[in-house]
Formats: C-alpha cells, structure tokens, sequence
C-alpha cells in the first residue's frame, strides 16, 4: 500500500478480500515451511 487516499477509496468488501488473500499465503507460507522439514 503506498498513500491514505489510496487505502480510503477502498470499499470493505476490498479490505475483506485482502485481508483473506493476506491470510491465504501466511498459511501457504506456515504450510511450505512445515513440509519443508
């Protein structure tokens, strides 16, 4: 994210979705580094 009038256009539905994305690849990431083992 790069400025607040950036963050501020953002409808919920978009803050939801990214926060869901952001979610997604931790546990790709958790899920990589346990197979990883």
């Amino acid at each position: 994210m790069t400025g607040g009038l950036e963050a501020s256009s953002l409808t919920a539905d978009q803050v939801i979705g990214l926060a869901q994305d952001l979610a997604a690849s931790e546990q790709l990431r958790q899920a990589r580094r346990t197979l990883g083992r």
